[in-house]
């Protein structure tokens, strides 16, 4: 039995409990003003019938009238229910109280004031119950609500990451297939780092999040090869600073950023280059990079396919825990994250 029941069956059993005890201590002090002495065991055995007969109305409502009708918009059959449990309920307690203490000299005992005198008990429970049940439905469809968020949630991270492989390895296997096209020694020792880089994005960007290190030594890897001319590697400046061994962070996450600023800069242009600085401050990640935008590269149908990915991850991972910044000023392109962990 899990906890949450548990819980509600002490909650009734103690609310029992305690209306059991009220009604005994009354019926005791009430019964000898009107000349009747019961033992205790009666009175007992009267309270453990009354009772029943006191709270059906409000656990019919919580039960059956209030999800079945009520929350079904039948008001009609709804209202009807209720004048009929509770004139039930009235009824049936004075009854009850006729046969219990006795006919003779006691009509008034089935007379309409005292019938009636049940009311607004019954009133004052079934509005307890309803406004219980009630409550309980709101919180039952919150919890979906927040079930159904979440899974949309997973969907939406899955279907972003599976939008950053592809990307990677069309960009990737490009620079290889000139490197052999060149028939460039750099081909074989290359094509293992791109089985690393894969390794990683098919094993363990699948964890929710990875050690920071990890996820700049993949950088580092596909800034390596995306570097594989000789002349172009001044033009690229790598700034790390100390990385902590327990910071974590989603994966993939400056990826889309680096193949950006590698995508839409022409390292043959004399004042080109891409700039890349990582350093953690008080469990803050400042990831800034910038490149020079060239005229001769042509935006694709693809072009800013990556950046939007980044960005709808990051509302979704760290809605508020994020800074992002994108500008393109004087034909520098830069991007500057702030990400609190």
């Amino acid at each position: 039995m899990s906890k949450a029941k548990t819980y509600k069956l002490l909650l009734h059993g103690s609310v029992w409990l305690i209306f059991l005890y009220i009604n005994i201590r009354y019926l005791e002090n009430w019964l000898p003003t009107i000349g009747l002495h019961k033992s205790f065991w009666q009175v007992l055995g009267y309270s453990l019938i009354y009772l029943p007969l006191l709270f059906a109305a409000p656990y019919a409502h919580y039960f059956f009238f209030v999800p079945k009708f009520f929350l079904q918009k039948k008001y009609l059959f709804y209202t009807l229910f209720l004048l009929i449990s509770f004139a039930a309920g009235s009824y049936l307690t004075a009854i009850l109280d006729y046969i219990f203490i006795g006919h003779e000299n006691q009509d008034w005992l089935l007379s309409n004031t005292h019938v009636w005198s049940r009311i607004p008990l019954l009133v004052l429970f079934t509005l307890l119950a309803t406004w219980a049940r009630m409550t309980e439905e709101v919180q039952k469809q919150q919890k979906k609500q927040q079930q159904l968020e979440q899974q949309q949630t997973a969907a939406e991270l899955k279907w972003l990451k599976a939008q950053v492989n592809p990307h990677f390895f069309f960009n990737a296997l490009n620079n290889i297939h000139s490197l052999v096209h060149l028939k460039d020694d750099k081909a074989g020792p290359t094509l293992v780092k791109l089985s690393e880089m894969m390794r990683y994005v098919l094993y363990e960007s699948e964890s929710k999040t990875v050690p920071l290190q990890h996820e700049i030594e993949y950088l580092l890897k596909y800034v390596d090869l995306q570097s594989f001319k000789e002349r172009w590697k001044p033009k690229i400046k790598l700034s790390i600073g100390k990385l902590p061994s327990d910071i974590f962070v989603a994966p993939l996450l400056f990826i889309n950023f680096v193949e950006n600023a590698f995508k839409h800069c022409n390292l043959e242009e004399e004042k080109s280059f891409v700039s890349i600085s990582i350093e953690v401050i008080e469990h803050k990640i400042l990831f800034v990079c910038k490149n020079s935008v060239s005229d001769l590269v042509l935006k694709d149908a693809t072009s800013g396919i990556g950046l939007e990915n980044v960005k709808q991850r990051l509302q979704l991972l760290y809605p508020s825990r994020h800074v992002l910044e994108v500008k393109e000023e004087d034909a520098v392109f830069s991007v500057t994250l702030a990400l609190n962990l």
